[in-house]
């Protein structure tokens, strides 16, 4: 999977020109359906023993990934709101900066 910055958007995208953020959307929600989906198999008795460790991964895996892809929105939640808290900001309007 090649990450590249598109200069048109400045918009980073994956391969295929998938952008990123779509891609990390995905991945979360496919992540928590996957969680809701065992735990409701597991209640309802529905793997034999020999299946539960395997299971267990995938379960664990999923939850590591939506771990990863909310520190990286928290992160990227943080830098936009420090620009935001910048006081040297580009009036878009007018093209200039004010304070």
């Amino acid at each position: 999977m090649a990450i590249r910055e598109t200069k048109e958007t400045k918009e980073t995208t994956i391969s295929g020109g998938v952008p990123v953020h779509q891609f990390m959307e995905l991945s979360a929600r496919i992540s928590r359906s996957t969680i809701a989906v065992i735990d409701t198999i597991v209640t309802r008795g529905g793997f034999r023993g020999e299946e539960l460790s395997t299971i267990g991964q995938l379960r664990d895996q999923s939850v590591q990934l939506i771990q990863m892809i909310e520190g990286k929105w928290e992160e990227i939640s943080t830098q936009v709101t420090e620009k935001l808290d910048d006081p040297l900001v580009l009036d878009k309007n007018t093209k200039s900066f004010f304070k």
